[in-house]
């Protein structure tokens, strides 16, 4: 069998995706497989974490694309096997996004295509370069300029912390396991672009991260200690203040549900409240 097809076709046997949210899974089940094959350290953020963690009395929608934090990776070159591992497999160069990966996956009658964004952990919190290269490829950008196609990794700010046990392991189909960030993790990775507009869903990941959070008990354990070790990063959750002071954070979570404003209002002030959010930011 082909290496392409080793990873897609056993998932579409047993899965058969009827939707796209199923397709998506096959998308993170493939990745899953070539990422452990392969023994590299990462963890999958995004929404993935709520969709999987917390998606219990109020149901998360869904997430199409994998976002993959590797450790390490804000160094040149480090990415250059498992990206080239992931080439191997069928994922497709992406012309534009040079930090992403494509994968094509039927869904009932039609080709879909879905994508995986390769993403580093700032090394320091003042670092302005987001790209880092990784991979040349003999594909000349254009004819004017001397310079090849690049496969880069994009930052995700603040997120260093994140391997300093912030992960778990999650069991999907199969046999297969990821690492999937926590409950914190999905906060604070979420606590600067909640504010940005049109990113709704943010919003809502937030809110289930502590409303249907697993152990509310260890979040917030979690967070003061945070708050002791890493000012900087704790600092970071006031984001989510400004958002919920401007009713951003409850406006942008009532389009995917309709809980109460008095309800969703006290969760977020309990939590503010029991992690020391509720006081003014210090260095």
């Amino acid at each position: 069998m082909h290496q392409s097809a080793r990873y897609t076709t056993l998932y579409l046997i047993k899965m058969k995706p009827d939707n796209i949210q199923e397709g998506a899974k096959i998308l993170l089940n493939d990745t899953a497989k070539i990422l452990n094959d392969n023994a590299v350290n990462y963890i999958i953020v995004g929404g993935w974490s709520p969709y999987l963690l917390n998606s219990t009395e109020i149901k998360h929608p869904g997430t199409k694309d994998v976002d993959i934090l590797f450790e390490n990776a804000y160094k040149p070159e480090e990415l250059k096997g498992i990206i080239s591992k992931f080439i191997e497999a069928g994922f497709i160069l992406s012309a534009k996004h040079d930090f992403q990966l494509f994968k094509k996956i039927p869904v009932r009658n039609f080709e879909f295509i879905y994508n995986i964004d390769i993403l580093h952990p700032s090394e320091t919190t003042w670092e302005t370069d987001i790209f880092i290269d990784h991979i040349e490829l003999d594909v000349p950008k254009d004819e004017f300029q001397d310079e090849n196609f690049k496969m880069k990794s994009i930052m995700l700010p603040d997120s260093n912390f994140l391997f300093d046990g912030h992960y778990s392991k999650y069991e999907l189909s199969d046999n297969t396991s990821i690492n999937l960030m926590n409950e914190l993790g999905c906060i604070l990775t979420k606590s600067k672009s909640v504010n940005i507009e049109k990113r709704f869903r943010d919003s809502l990941d937030i809110f289930l991260a502590i409303h249907q959070c697993r152990d509310y008990d260890s979040l917030v354990t979690s967070t003061l200690k945070l708050r002791s070790d890493n000012q900087p990063v704790y600092n970071s959750l006031y984001g989510i203040r400004e958002a919920f002071e401007n009713s951003t954070l409850f406006m942008n979570s009532r389009r995917y549900t309709d809980i109460p404003k008095e309800n969703f209002d006290h969760t977020i002030s309990k939590f503010f409240k029991d992690t020391k959010l509720n006081l003014p930011a210090s260095n």
